[in-house]
């Protein structure tokens, strides 16, 4: 039986769209809508769009 490497830990879903535990459900909703948006496969690459830095 193949041996198992060592677990993997995903980060804390609130670290990844950058906002706090706390915050409202709306700013929450409204990041992760945004990181949605912008690593979406079909978006626009960001120097296609124009958007500079």
């Amino acid at each position: 039986m193949a041996e198992l490497g060592p677990a993997v830990r995903a980060p804390a879903p609130y670290t990844v769209p950058g906002v706090e535990p706390i915050a409202p459900a709306g700013r929450i909703t409204s990041a992760y809508r945004g990181l949605v948006r912008a690593l979406h496969p079909d978006a626009p690459h960001p120097v296609e769009r124009g958007v500079s830095g």
